[in-house]
């Protein structure tokens, strides 16, 4: 599945979502689709250490003229048309993003760099 399409209904659902945040959806998202369907939904290239990382590629998603960044909140929105995406996908986003919906980013970070699988994903 593309970065950018799956990015994009994550902001969108979200309103207004920030890279960070939405990288930490992407790799428990991951994670989901891997225990569901036993692959992989989106293929990341992650760079990080022991308590934090980052997703390669998703400044640029987040560049792409579809993408504004509003100041004010320091988030981004998306504002290009329908996305269109299997339902099986909006699925595993809408799980992941209900699990995770009133954690503030430093939870959702621990979400991610305490489990047991995330140090197999940063020796990449």
């Amino acid at each position: 599945m593309d970065l950018k399409k799956v990015s994009a209904y994550i902001t969108r659902k979200l309103g207004c979502a920030h890279p960070y945040k939405v990288s930490r959806i992407l790799v428990l998202l991951n994670w989901l689709s891997k225990d569901k369907l036993g692959k992989e939904l989106v293929p990341l290239k992650i760079k990080g250490f022991e308590a934090a990382f980052y997703v390669e590629g998703l400044k640029e998603v987040f560049e792409d003229k579809c993408f504004r960044k509003d100041d004010e909140l320091k988030c981004f929105t998306y504002g290009c048309g329908a996305l269109e995406l299997p339902e099986e996908v909006t699925n595993l986003i809408d799980e992941v993003i209900d699990r995770v919906k009133g954690l503030s980013n430093d939870e959702l970070n621990k979400l991610a760099v305490k489990d047991p699988r995330y140090k197999d994903l940063i020796k990449g």
